[in-house]
């Protein structure tokens, strides 16, 4: 009868199995593989976090976020601050338009001097 491993079903060869010579290694093996793999899917383990800390693997908070420092270069990742700083700096350099995106048409009022983007 196989054993397996405890966290990946890997195949345990004991005594009477076909294919017994060598099964201590194998064995041996199928515990590191799962042990390893254990350790690489438990995001503790790998002292991973939401927030900004360099040389840390990223994992999200509660609520489905996490943080990333300013981006220095076209290819990082931009966050919301920055953003929104990219935002007010072209509206500035427009005269004071401002932009805004709603998932429906402005409300009447609307500063004709804001440019409304509608998401479906």
């Amino acid at each position: 009868m196989t054993i397996y491993s405890q966290r990946y079903n890997i195949p345990m060869p004991e005594d009477g199995d076909p294919i017994y010579k060598g099964a201590e290694q194998m064995r041996d093996l199928a515990g590191t593989v799962d042990q390893v793999l254990g350790e690489v899917a438990d995001a503790s383990a790998l002292d991973a976090t939401s927030a900004a800390t360099p040389g840390r693997i990223i994992q999200r908070d509660g609520l489905g976020r996490a943080r990333v420092a300013n981006p220095a270069h076209t290819q990082d990742i931009a966050n919301l601050g920055t953003v929104t700083d990219r935002v007010g700096a072209v509206s500035t350099r427009l005269g004071g338009l401002k932009f805004q995106v709603l998932s429906s048409a402005p409300p009447a009022g609307t500063p004709n001097t804001t440019i409304t983007f509608v998401r479906p």
